[in-house]
């Protein structure tokens, strides 16, 4: 019996199949008659309209079962999450592919570049058989490790077996001190894609892209060009759901940290700012009273040493996934240059879809940290380690 999920997601990556079938096949075309490429053109508008019925459908059917799943209710939050994410990267790139094509059959005025094309319709089927396979199984699974594979590797968590009570609690704080560690690193490298990015644009779209962050995604109006236009009202809608995810209020709160980082990111002390953002050392401060509590057993502290390993899973391809995502807004920016439009809206728009990807992230790393009680969608470091104060006492 099909259940709503499991129509919703079969008519959403359907519909995406079928934008990439209809994107290599006006590719095929390009160089043909005008009638045979208008045909192309016009299968692709209509492929991409009838996915973004289909995310709609798809994105409004999650973001119904986030709002209806309680806080305690967190492997399927953190399941939404993830898969509401992937489909956002996702249409970030069939907008690349609008636009790439709208590029190609001459919509910026002679300034074709087909090769566009190509890494557009790439970037897509390199994506469109990981989410395939991640958003396929049922929802009442929940978060397991390893649904996607964005990273292109396939780290399998390690499992802990420790000979006594001693090395047990000294592999638990090893490992969530590492574990801490590379919530912070992940941060690290989806910030520096996202100031290299940043860098590229001028320092008053970057400051205005600052100083609305945490309010509605500003893009712009006028374009007469067919996929072009259909191009940048994808890319929109999808910044738009990937803002309604995490929540404006949640990204406003951090509005002024993500100033403070932007400031002082040529000072060489990002990672203390991003530990500081992350609240790393609250969690640190944290395991450290729960370990010095006895009565903890050498089984639990490996159950939790095991559940920290798996965290990191799901984690990393979140990370992958925000990194691809700045990747795909970069290349859209690219392929908007090359049309006559006024550049300060371009680059106020990627500048704020920049800040939004990084902010999202560093959301999602104080999430896995519980660190800030913002998200509250992961059973994060913090929880874990709370487990094992069930089974201490004070000393």
């Amino acid at each position: 019996m099909s259940t709503p999920h499991m129509l919703s997601t079969n008519l959403y990556l359907s519909n995406t199949a079928n934008v990439l079938s209809a994107g290599q096949q006006l590719r095929d075309m390009l160089g043909e008659d005008v009638e045979t490429l208008d045909y192309a053109v016009t299968r692709l508008e209509e492929a991409s309209r009838n996915q973004e019925d289909g995310a709609t459908k798809y994105r409004a059917f999650m973001f119904a079962e986030l709002e209806t799943s309680g806080a305690v209710q967190k492997e399927r939050r953190e399941r939404i999450t993830e898969d509401v994410f992937a489909s956002v990267l996702t249409d970030l790139q069939i907008a690349n592919v609008l636009m790439a094509a709208g590029n190609a059959v001459g919509e910026t005025n002679g300034d074709s570049r087909p090769q566009l094309l190509d890494e557009a319709l790439n970037d897509l089927d390199e994506t469109t058989p990981v989410i395939q396979r991640g958003l396929s199984s049922p929802l009442a699974k929940g978060s397991e490790p390893g649904r996607f594979n964005f990273s292109g590797t396939s780290a399998q968590p390690t499992v802990f077996t420790s000979a006594d009570v001693a090395s047990a609690v000294q592999t638990f704080q090893k490992t969530s001190y590492e574990t801490l560690d590379k919530l912070v690193g992940g941060v690290h490298e989806v910030a520096l894609g996202v100031f290299d990015a940043l860098q590229r644009l001028g320092p008053q779209e970057i400051l205005e892209a600052l100083n609305q962050l945490g309010g509605p995604v500003q893009t712009f109006t006028g374009m007469i060009r067919r996929l072009i236009n259909q191009g940048i009202q994808k890319m929109k809608q999808a910044l738009d759901d990937l803002v309604r995810l995490i929540g404006n209020d949640a990204i406003a709160k951090l509005r002024d940290k993500i100033k403070e980082l932007w400031k002082d990111r040529e000072q060489g002390i990002i990672d203390k700012l991003l530990a500081k953002i992350v609240g790393v050392e609250n969690t640190r401060a944290s395991i450290t009273t729960i370990l010095s509590l006895e009565g903890i057993d050498r089984d639990t502290a490996d159950r939790g040493s095991n559940d920290l390993s798996q965290l990191l899973i799901p984690y990393r391809n979140n990370v992958e996934m925000a990194k691809k995502a700045v990747k795909a807004i970069s290349f859209g920016s690219s392929v908007l240059i090359l049309t006559p439009i006024a550049g300060h809206h371009i680059a106020l728009f990627a500048a704020s879809s920049y800040l939004i990807i990084l902010t999202a992230v560093i959301l999602i790393a104080m999430d896995y940290a519980d660190s800030g009680g913002i998200l509250q969608r992961v059973r994060g470091v913090g929880e874990i380690a709370e487990g094992l104060r069930a089974h201490g006492t004070v000393q």
